[in-house]
């Protein structure tokens, strides 16, 4: 079988701001992300080449803080013309917190890492497939927490939460609902380990067929360096699809070198991976340049490479 090879060129410019409208009370940001592929590529012997400029994304977000233990969180995707956060949150002193609305789950290390702060050029795939939750990453639902202490890694977080299951902007297809829940522990307070787990049991489509994944992950920070390997698994309709995923970051100023690599085999058996190696210039804390690397594959169906360059700056 001919291997396709894909070379993909990527200009892509985030620009972040956060703007104080009304100070300690209103504050506006914005995320920008466009860029432009070159490529080679197709399925089964077919090819195409392609040149373009896309927009990625434009999203303009407000925060309120309404009083001392509430706040809220509106952002809107101008380039899809769609609604993506839209939710009100509670936090108090003793670690407990509340939020109703649409939102991101905080489903993985993965996950969380906000869009601003990518190191390489996506998330992983797990994101993308339906295998952390049914449909897309962001829900409509209740999540609730609690933190043993305030600090950004606290040695315990555990997470619950109920939501529709059909992802944004959409209503429930079936009179379930689905729940989830996680819980990182650091063995210690000074530990550079944190461990996670997690469990997410839903229905998806109107007959309400059970939907259950399981994950396990750590993130360890050693010095300039942060690892994080995950494991999970997605059982629906009575069959089972694994997958998994590692990255690993580090920083040596003005240089941050970045690996992704990841694996699902599915119900078929055939296996999809990923593999993103890159390396970012940071010539000022706002500025960065990923000069990175894609091989994407699934077995015996297609696959490409993708040469990457990426300029993110942030206000």
């Amino acid at each position: 079988m001919h291997r396709p090879l894909f070379i993909i060129l990527i200009l892509n410019t985030i620009l972040s701001a956060e703007v104080p409208v009304v100070p300690g009370r209103l504050s506006v940001d914005g995320l920008l992300w466009c860029y432009g592929t070159f490529s080679r590529g197709g399925a089964r012997g077919w090819f195409k080449n392609a040149f373009e400029f896309r927009h990625r994304q434009a999203t303009v977000g407000l925060t309120g803080k309404i009083a001392p233990p509430v706040s809220s969180r509106l952002e809107f995707d101008f380039s899809r013309l769609t609604l993506r956060d839209l939710a009100v949150e509670f936090t108090w002193h003793s670690g407990m917190g509340l939020k109703v609305g649409q939102m991101l789950l905080p489903l993985s290390f993965n996950s969380e890492i906000p869009e601003e702060q990518l190191n390489l050029e996506e998330y992983s795939l797990l994101c993308y497939t339906n295998i952390l939750k049914p449909e897309n990453p962001r829900d409509i639902g209740v999540l609730c927490w609690y933190r043993s202490d305030s600090t950004d890694a606290a040695v315990l977080r555990a997470i619950a939460g109920v939501v529709n299951g059909t992802g944004p902007n959409t209503g429930d297809n079936n009179s379930a609902k689905d729940i989830f829940a996680r819980l990182v522990l650091k063995p210690w307070h000074t530990s550079r380990l944190a461990l996670g787990a997690r469990i997410y049991y839903g229905w998806t489509q109107a007959e309400a067929v059970p939907w259950l994944g399981l994950g396990a992950e750590l993130q360890l920070n050693q010095g300039p360096f942060l690892i994080s390997p995950e494991i999970a698994l997605r059982r629906h309709q009575n069959v089972n699809v694994l997958a998994g995923d590692v990255k690993i970051e580090a920083r040596f100023h003005p240089v941050a070198p970045a690996l992704s690599s990841e694996i699902i085999r599915w119900e078929d058996g055939k296996i999809q991976w990923r593999v993103l190696p890159g390396i970012n210039i940071l010539p000022h804390d706002r500025l960065k340049i990923l000069i990175g690397f894609q091989y994407h594959s699934l077995t015996d169906i297609w696959e490409y490479q993708a040469l990457v360059i990426k300029l993110q700056a942030a206000l």
